[in-house]
């Protein structure tokens, strides 16, 4: 049972680790395309190849939206980022009620 408990804790230490890029690169995503950048540039042609396959599933949730009016906001980037958060919340809380039983 120990070692049940040792590998929950660390794959949950894992997953909370793997979360935290995963929302860090689509924060910046979400920032790079609010703030105008230029896709040509490599830093920003980087930050949208590496997180392009994980706001795909996101894709058209939600119309597009600008905020102030010349300035777009990325509904998809920030539906990936609030869904990816639940879905680990999920997977985390799951984890833990297998640790008590």
């Amino acid at each position: 049972m120990k070692i049940l408990a040792s590998i929950i804790s660390v794959v949950s230490y894992v997953l909370g680790r793997v979360l935290t890029l995963l929302e860090l690169a689509l924060a910046l995503r979400l920032t790079i395309k609010y703030l105008g950048g230029n896709i040509q540039t490599p830093v920003v042609s980087f930050t949208y190849k590496i997180t392009e396959p994980l706001v795909v599933p996101f894709n058209q949730i939600f119309p597009a939206i600008s905020w102030p009016k010349e300035r777009p906001l990325d509904m998809t980037t920030l539906s990936a980022i609030i869904g990816y958060a639940i879905l680990f919340f999920i997977i985390v809380q799951a984890l833990r009620l297998l640790h008590k039983e």
